[in-house]
């Protein structure tokens, strides 16, 4: 599913970095453990807000490979 996921996050922008797994340790310190995220996160950070936000829209929620994506923007205005 990752794979899927990362090439989709693509589609929508300028992807400058991608982090898999994101670490336990971050998904702690943004709240994310809290929020819902599971471990085997994918953090992918955009060159704009604009794409970040979009991202979110299009991947919150959505089946993939029978799993459900949980996206969440990170930082910026949209956040």
């Amino acid at each position: 599913m990752e794979k899927d996921v990362h090439c989709q996050a693509k589609e929508v922008g300028t992807v400058c970095f991608v982090t898999y797994p994101f670490p336990k340790e971050d998904l702690e310190h943004h709240g994310l453990s809290q929020d819902g995220c599971k471990m085997d996160a994918l953090a992918v950070l955009y060159s704009s807000v604009k794409e970040a936000h979009a991202s979110v829209a299009m991947l919150h929620q959505k089946e993939i490979r029978g799993g459900i994506v949980w996206a969440r923007q990170l930082g910026g205005e949209f956040s």
